[in-house]
């Protein structure tokens, strides 16, 4: 009997440790977010230009196309809480620092990791950075112990496609557009976390943002990518509207640069890699034009 208890225990004691110990080599792992911290910690005396924002920038802005040095620390689903975040973190540290971009997409002002089914990824920025998310809750523990399943699930190890400034090159040109099942199916799931989302909490982060570049000395600019023309007719004219209505209020009321290609009709088919994110060819293109767009206005 003394020997079956001490089994038990020893059974329990390895269920208890196994996802720890799980977690340690998971952290310790290439993944997106391990990159991210590296490529900004190797440039903290080369960079002039940060990029900010979700895949929409990840996939879309290539710091090499850009006339100073820029490094691009959007990711997956990032929310403007932790560009904020990105931003105070480094915005002492890089001495050589000019320029702040940040992408907005239609859904930025009402969106945030909280009940989101990518609310796991807050976990990464605690491990990496020791970034609180914006409400401890039961999710954010139990996801300590779930990570790894995430990890292979979601297959974070993509740093073989983010190259040393932090772009994420995706070549793939597909038939996207005959599956518009799929592009209304993602557009309700981003309406219902629109719908959950509170946007006078990313306000705040957005004048934060201005407040805290202005008392830097850094230029500021907010971007938005071009989209294929299916997706802004599908998305819910009245988050576009709010969209533009906070915008304006925001930024352009207040001089702050707002670079809007949502529209621009001469991106075609062969610029995009689905419904809302560029390819490599529309990258490099629209990046292109941002960094133009920048000598312009700010340098």
């Amino acid at each position: 009997m003394k020997k079956f208890i001490q089994r038990i225990l020893a059974c329990g004691s390895i269920l208890i440790i196994a996802p720890f110990v799980l977690l340690y080599f998971l952290y310790q792992s290439p993944n997106s977010y391990h990159f991210k911290k590296e490529i900004a910690e190797e440039n903290l005396n080369k960079s002039e230009i940060l990029v900010f924002g979700d895949s929409h920038a990840l996939f879309g802005v290539n710091p090499e196309c850009f006339k100073h040095r820029t490094i691009n620390l959007s990711n997956v689903a990032q929310p403007l809480y932790y560009d904020l975040k990105l931003i105070k973190e480094y915005i002492h540290k890089m001495k050589n620092l000019k320029i702040v971009a940040i992408n907005l997409s239609f859904f930025s002002f009402n969106y945030n990791l909280e009940n989101n089914p990518d609310q796991w990824r807050r976990n990464f920025y605690y491990a990496y950075w020791r970034f609180k998310p914006q409400k401890f809750d039961f999710n954010f523990f139990l996801n300590i112990l779930t990570l790894p399943h995430f990890f292979i699930k979601k297959d974070l190890s993509v740093t073989g496609n983010i190259d040393s400034s932090g772009f994420q090159k995706n070549d793939q040109i597909k038939d996207f557009w005959l599956d518009e099942k799929n592009l209304r199916a993602r557009l309700n799931l981003y309406k219902d976390l629109y719908d959950k989302g509170k946007s006078d909490q990313n306000i705040t982060i957005v004048r934060d943002i201005i407040t805290i570049a202005k008392d830097e000395n850094i230029k500021l600019v907010f971007f938005i990518t071009p989209k294929y023309n299916l997706y802004v007719t599908e998305t819910d004219q009245r988050i576009i509207n709010e969209f533009y209505t906070h915008v304006k209020e925001i930024l352009i009321d207040q001089n702050i640069p707002f670079f809007d290609q949502s529209n621009n009709g001469s991106f075609s088919i062969d610029d995009f890699r689905d419904f809302d994110h560029l390819n490599y060819i529309g990258a490099n293109k629209f990046s292109h034009m941002l960094s133009d767009y920048i000598e312009l206005k700010l340098i």
